[in-house]
């Protein structure tokens, strides 16, 4: 890396450094998760266009002595500005953010390419979409963000999913059969049971939910936006999610110790 150096960044993150100081943390394709500094007070030209959401092309300077990044220009591209407008955005562009900050470490190329196009299109879904609509795409994106996470401590290089190394909500994970109904996920097994293997420590769903999810893992985007589903099912969904993903990171959320009565 090149002591200056400039790249497309989504700021997914700031907070305060000193007196007059912040620190952003930032998402890029090719550079991956990383802390960057900006100096100056609140009448910085810089810092008045510098927020989380945020999305456009940032300049560095990178010192070396004392391992630290500066910020030096941002041209934002889309500022995101309609996801501060709701509450129930504003957390769930948080949510997304933390799980990314938190899973930062060891990303291959290809994972920070396909990091990438999941984070900003769901940013870019925040804005466009309505509340209601934004709760349906809040699980989209936390299952695929799960299955993100799974193929990539399984396989380390590449996005396995034909080899099954994804749960695959349609076929059981201990007999192999093909659930239909009374389906479970099993963390034991790292799968979904049919309702012949289903054990105690199963999380069950509802047959809606196992339904959407899928229509998630077979159809494209297009064809999943038009589905509907219930509001019992998405809370079914959000639970099972939120619990999976938490048990994967191995933290608890903070954005869901704050916000979970709004998400």
């Amino acid at each position: 890396m090149n002591r200056n150096f400039f790249c497309p960044v989504i700021i997914l993150s700031s907070r305060q450094f000193g007196e007059d100081n912040r620190i952003f943390t930032v998402l890029s394709q090719e550079y991956g998760v990383f802390d960057a500094v900006l100096y100056g007070g609140r009448k910085s030209k810089l810092r008045s266009v510098c927020s989380p959401y945020h999305y456009g092309t940032m300049w560095f300077y990178r010192d070396e002595k004392r391992k630290s990044t500066k910020i030096t220009d941002f041209d934002v591209t889309e500022y995101h500005l309609s996801i501060r407008e709701s509450l129930y955005k504003t957390y769930a562009a948080a949510l997304c953010s933390e799980l990314v900050i938190k899973t930062k470490e060891g990303h291959h190329q290809e994972e920070l390419e396909t990091l990438w196009i999941l984070i900003k299109g769901f940013l870019d879904g925040l804005c466009l979409a309505s509340e209601d609509e934004c709760k349906i795409g809040l699980v989209r994106f936390l299952w695929r963000f799960l299955v993100f996470l799974l193929i990539k401590n399984i396989t380390k290089l590449k996005c396995l999913v034909f080899l099954g190394y994804a749960p695959d909500p349609h076929f059981c994970s201990i007999c192999g059969r093909e659930t239909k109904t009374m389906v479970s996920y099993s963390s034991y097994a790292s799968g979904f049971v049919c309702g012949n293997c289903r054990h105690e420590d199963c999380f069950a769903f509802t047959d809606e939910a196992i339904g959407y999810l899928q229509l998630l893992s077979t159809e494209s985007p297009a064809v999943v936006r038009k589905a509907i589903i219930h509001e019992n099912s998405l809370q079914n969904l959000k639970e099972f999610l939120l619990m999976e993903l938490q048990k994967n990171i191995g933290i608890k959320f903070q954005t869901l110790e704050a916000g979970i009565s709004i998400l």
